[in-house]
């Protein structure tokens, strides 16, 4: 987010607009606590049906204690999944026995009803906090709460100024993201021309695979069986790779424990290896097998700059990243094409600023694992509930594991995906610290944030204007 502080709504938006949307909101927000009538779980282990309508439980692991969570995964900049996170959270709270929902964003208890619970009427404070979710100003759990019928404890499991940090961070690497990535679009040119010119044609064929697995276009097992095939080895010499072919066709439990306790870290680094040996095979060439090396690190960095490299990746690979420099890549662009080049190493420093964030994503989940650890110890405990995004999946699977909790991971139904309206609300949040249509009420204030509550959190003097815009949006 900026250096200034924005009133994230509407004393500068025409009463039209709020009226129009209120109006527009009335027969949506009616629905976002609405789940599809479910029998009451069993008694003893909670039960795992879902309506399919909410989401899906990809995966559940049967702990050796009493304990249950269910971790649901946020999807940020989806209004469609707001609303199922929503629905979710009251199912869980009504028929599994849900007492206490941890979430993302905050820290301790949030405080929902501070800012909403002067709104009296019912529907009035349903419309009203329909308005801020569909503006992404709070999220699902917060809007089930503030709506709640039953009650139940939202707690932020989050290292606020961490997340602060991380927004930050986010803000500073979309800032400097165009410079960057055409900085490194230099480098790629000249090292895709190379490529061009002296690779075999098996080699040619891998770099359209590699770039479709990086756009998601194709599964990971799909990658692996390809690679192999066009290095015309088997996986015998990568254990982890192997054990990901074995459980494709196999239902022996042993295995599949192994799949689910396989470290990604790991994994990444394994697949690299296959990779260079794929190289050294077909490339018969110093310089071939050095093009191919640049060519892999420079897309992997761009991917980095763009922030669309998952937290295992950026584990695996910011050793080998941190060396690799502009001056090595223009020294041998020069020496090979035999033509002077200039390049910026601009990139360089910035790529500083998404490292950063990926640091401090990972530094917050000390806050999860103390949050947790909460839940592991009270004796009245059950079952909960955890809303945070799927950044953090590995580590809080790993987390959950090492405390013996049994836990399901559960994503929300997302069946037309993002709109383009709430990806590019998203965007404004967590570039811009606004939304386009919002007026700066004041520049004094400090950094700008995404929810409500982390603007008060931040500057006690927010608190009052939190407030008297909430009250404005329900007075409409």
């Amino acid at each position: 987010m900026g250096s200034k502080r924005f009133s994230f709504l509407f004393r500068s938006i025409a009463a039209g607009l709020v009226v129009t949307t209120l109006t527009l909101a009335v027969g949506e927000h009616a629905m976002a606590l609405a789940a599809p009538p479910m029998a009451p779980a069993a008694a003893g282990v909670p039960s795992l049906s879902l309506p399919a309508s909410l989401g899906r439980v990809e995966e559940f692991h049967q702990g050796t204690s009493a304990k249950t969570l269910f971790y649901i995964q946020d999807a940020h900049d989806s209004l469609e999944a707001q609303q199922n996170i929503a629905r979710m959270v009251a199912y869980l709270v009504e028929r599994q026995g849900v007492g206490t929902v941890y979430e993302e964003g905050y820290e301790g208890e949030v405080p929902t009803g501070k800012y909403f619970g002067e709104i009296q009427d019912p529907e009035v404070r349903k419309k009203t906090a329909f308005f801020f979710m569909d503006k992404l100003r709070i999220g699902g759990a917060e809007y089930a709460h503030i709506n709640r019928e039953k009650d139940f404890q939202l707690i932020g499991a989050d290292n606020i100024q961490k997340h602060l940090e991380n927004i930050d961070g986010y803000r500073r690497t979309f800032e400097t993201r165009r410079r960057t990535q055409r900085d490194l679009a230099a480098l790629q040119k000249e090292i895709q021309g190379l490529a061009d010119q002296h690779f075999p044609k098996e080699v040619k064929d891998w770099m359209k695979l590699r770039k479709r697995f990086d756009g998601s276009e194709i599964a990971l097992l799909d990658y692996l069986k390809r690679t192999l095939d066009l290095a015309g080895g088997g996986p015998s010499r990568y254990p982890y790779i192997r054990l990901i072919l074995d459980a494709e066709h196999t239902q022996d439990k042993r295995v599949m424990r192994e799949v689910e306790n396989l470290n990604p870290i790991l994994l990444f680094g394994e697949i690299r290896r296959l990779e260079d040996d794929f190289s050294a095979a077909a490339l018969s060439g110093e310089r071939d097998r050095r093009a191919f090396g640049f060519y892999r690190d420079l897309e992997m960095i761009r991917r980095l700059s763009a922030l669309e490299v998952s937290s295992d990746e950026y584990t695996a690979a910011k050793v080998f990243l941190s060396k690799v420099k502009t001056a090595d890549i223009a020294e041998f662009i020069v020496k090979t094409t035999g033509h002077p080049a200039i390049f910026s190493n601009r990139w360089e420093e910035n790529l500083k600023d998404a490292a950063r964030f990926y640091e401090t994503a990972h530094a917050r989940d000390e806050a999860i694992r103390g949050r947790l650890a909460e839940f592991v110890q009270d004796p009245h405990a059950r079952s909960a509930a955890l809303v945070f995004g799927g950044f953090h999946k590995n580590s809080i699977r790993a987390m959950l594991k090492d405390a013996s909790v049994s836990y399901a991971i559960i994503t929300p139904a997302m069946n037309s995906g993002p709109e383009a309206k709430h990806k590019k609300y998203y965007r404004d949040l967590m570039s811009a610290g606004r939304h386009a249509f919002e007026i700066p009420e004041s520049v004094r204030r400090g950094a700008a944030a995404e929810r409500l509550w982390e603007q008060a959190y931040q500057n006690a003097g927010a608190e009052a204007a939190v407030r008297s815009e909430i009250r404005l949006v329900a007075d409409i």
